[in-house]
C-alpha cells in the first residue's frame, strides 16, 4: 500500500492512482469523480502548439494566427460537458492531425483536405453546445489552407 503525505500542500482536486504488482484475479478499485477530466484535450492541443512552432513552410504571422486559433479551440473544448467529452476529444485529435500533416516538408494535399473536412464535421458534433468550436475550426482550416496552398 502506498501513502502520500501532502501536509500543507494545496493540490486542488486530485486522483492518485498507484501502480502495484497484483496477482491475477485481484481487483483494483478506484473512487472519486472522474467525469469531465479533459486532460487529453489540453495535452493534445499543447502538442499542436509545439508543432506550429516547427512549421517551416509558414511565415510568422500565419504561425501566430494559427497558434491563437488553436488556443481558442482549446479554451472552448475545455468547457465541454461530460456528455460531449468524446466529441470534443475528436475535435482536438483531428486538429492535431491537420496541423501535423501541414507541417510535413511536402504536405499531402488529399490528406489535408480530408482531415480539414473531418475537423469541420467533428466540430459540428459539439456546435449545439459550443458553437464557437465550429467557427474556430473553420478558421483553422482556412489558415492551414493558406500555409499549404490547399
Amino acid at each position: 500500500m502506498s501513502v502520500f503525505n501532502q501536509t500543507n500542500q494545496h493540490v486542488g482536486t486530485q486522483n492518485n492512482i498507484v501502480n502495484e504488482t497484483r496477482n491475477e484475479g485481484d481487483t483494483f478499485n478506484m473512487s472519486g469523480d472522474f467525469r469531465g477530466a479533459n486532460v487529453n484535450i489540453k495535452s493534445t492541443l499543447n502538442n499542436v502548439t509545439q508543432t506550429i512552432g516547427a512549421l517551416s513552410n509558414a511565415d510568422d504571422s500565419l504561425k501566430e494566427e494559427l497558434s491563437k486559433l488553436i488556443q481558442q479551440l482549446n479554451d472552448t473544448l475545455q468547457q465541454a460537458p461530460a456528455e460531449k467529452a468524446e466529441a470534443a476529444e475528436a475535435v482536438a485529435k483531428t486538429a492535431e492531425v491537420l496541423v501535423q500533416t501541414s507541417a510535413a516538408e511536402k504536405p499531402n494535399k488529399t490528406l489535408l483536405e480530408i482531415t480539414g473536412k473531418g475537423l469541420l464535421e467533428a466540430s459540428k458534433a459539439v456546435a449545439d453546445i459550443m458553437p464557437t468550436a465550429l467557427k474556430v475550426a473553420t478558421q483553422i482550416v482556412a489558415v492551414v489552407g493558406k500555409i499549404t496552398g490547399v
